[in-house]
């Protein structure tokens, strides 16, 4: 224990002093508090407003347009057959697979001996037949000249000879026939050919015997051609040709393309038909077009076999559009930008051809994108950018 100089003991520390440190530390405190620095105000956020390419539509008149592809075909492709019997005595230098041919060209010929002489045989029981009709008319009128001296006013049928003369003259109307048939004969001895073409493939050679009925040779004709296509139910109806049972494509007209070598040929085609009767396996109709002819004859005709692209057109529809695909948001929605912001459009899509869609339902000066990144979405802001800015 402690004492004063007095010998008492000392008092202990005050209570005082912890407290007066501790006020002074709350009087620091405060002061550090109040001039404390002050954050910033924040910016003001900006808006991102992404770009997309877009295009601003005017709505005219147009036609839907379908394209597909065609065979070229043969309106004629038959086989040629023997309509006498006999030995094929020769053949044309020409009579082979692939071979071309004009109309009436001697094809074959089949040995004409027997036809000859049947012929000869017709002829002379012709002239013995009119010999007899010759006889019979002279004794018929004899025997009409006796009745009538006798001062009958009506003769016997018999006594006048009626029934020798009318077979006589049957005989003649048949020997006639025979002879016509003969000359037929011998006629058919010689195939010619009953078209322009070419020989799709032969079936017979010089030294065979051939019997009526026999096939000689498969040809085709080339004087004109058909092209033959498949059209699906919506491409039909793209073309507005729905209505198969009272539809009439009378002076229709379509663009035919195709090769020949290196060169490209254009040319026109008449819709012929459009079959009502769909494919159960493709569920696709069958379309066929005749080619046009070339009056200069300056384009080479395509070949059959050979195909062809084939453009078609429907009727002029009034206020469409036609708009990039890539423009389809979702089956039949466009997105538009007007206003920068993106909005849904539903629309009807008339055709669709070479990466276009004719589309009716928009209005003149509608912004439609046409490209956006995939994480933009309707309702967001925009800043289109139009096709050639």
């Amino acid at each position: 224990m402690l004492f004063d100089e007095n010998g008492r003991p000392k008092r202990r520390i005050s209570i005082w002093i912890p407290l007066g440190v501790l006020a002074i530390s709350l009087v620091l405190a405060s002061i550090i508090i109040i001039n404390r620095p002050k954050p910033l105000p924040a910016e003001p956020v900006t808006e991102i407003a992404p770009e997309v390419q877009a295009v601003r539509v005017i709505n005219i008149q147009a036609k839907p347009v379908v394209t597909t592809t065609g065979r070229v075909s043969s309106p004629h492709q038959i086989n040629i057959v023997s309509r006498v019997s006999g030995i094929i005595e020769s053949v044309a230098e020409n009579f082979r697979d692939g071979a071309s041919f004009a109309k009436g060209d001697l094809l074959l010929k089949i040995e004409d001996q027997d036809y000859r002489i049947a012929l000869s045989q017709s002829e002379a029981s012709l002239a013995s037949a009119l010999q007899l009709l010759a006889t019979e008319q002279g004794q018929a009128d004899q025997a009409k000249r006796q009745w009538q001296d006798l001062g009958n006013a009506e003769a016997n049928a018999l006594f006048l000879r009626e029934p020798q003369l009318n077979a006589a003259k049957a005989q003649v109307t048949a020997a006639r026939a025979n002879l016509e048939q003969a000359e037929l004969n011998l006629q058919r001895t010689e195939i010619r050919a009953p078209f322009t073409g070419v020989i799709s493939e032969i079936y017979a050679d010089v030294g065979q015997f051939v019997t009526t009925g026999s096939s000689l040779a498969e040809v085709q004709s080339t004087e004109r051609v058909q092209i033959k296509a498949s059209l699906t139910a919506n491409e039909i109806s793209d073309l507005g040709w729905q209505n198969l049972n009272g539809l009439s494509l009378e002076g229709t007209t379509a663009q035919i393309s195709y090769q020949v070598g290196r060169t490209l040929i254009t040319r026109e085609a008449l819709v012929q038909y459009l079959s009502p009767l769909i494919d159960p396996m493709t569920q696709m109709s069958e379309i066929t077009l005749d080619l046009i002819k070339d009056e200069e004859n300056i384009e080479p005709t395509p070949f059959p076999g050979q195909f062809v692209d084939i453009r078609l057109e429907g009727a002029p529809v009034e206020q469409v559009v036609w708009i990039p695909q890539t423009a389809l948001f979702e089956r039949n929605q466009l997105l538009l930008a007007n206003d920068n912001t993106l909005r849904i459009r539903e629309v009807d899509i008339l055709a669709s051809t070479e990466g276009r869609i004719l589309v009716k339902g928009l209005s003149d000066g509608d912004l439609v994108v046409t490209d956006r990144p995939l994480w933009i979405f309707p309702g967001q802001r925009v800043t289109p950018v139009l096709a050639g800015d």
